[in-house]
């Protein structure tokens, strides 16, 4: 959660490619056609299509950078990180 009492904090968002099924794209892009093409079908939102235990992270978690390299995938430069998930003791 962002902490307002500390204004100065920097929030940085990371792009992660997510491991799914290869139909899971295409059903999504089919679904897309079909509504474009005037059909009735209703688009599943793309969370509803991503199994929540697929997702890495959820709301509230935190985690610390270990290390980090930099790669070139097609075309586009990569920061790629190795993270620790800290978890938090709620109890105290």
């Amino acid at each position: 959660m962002y902490n307002e009492a500390n204004m100065d904090t920097e929030i940085k968002q990371l792009k992660i490619k997510l491991d799914l099924p290869e139909g899971t794209i295409a059903y999504y892009r089919l679904q897309q056609q079909w509504e474009n093409e005037g059909g009735a079908v209703k688009i599943l939102s793309k969370e509803s299509l991503v199994p929540a235990e697929k997702l890495p992270f959820t709301a509230g978690d935190c985690f610390r950078v270990i290390g980090g390299s930099v790669d070139l995938i097609d075309d586009e430069f990569y920061y790629i990180v190795d993270i620790e998930i800290i978890t938090e003791d709620r109890t105290a």
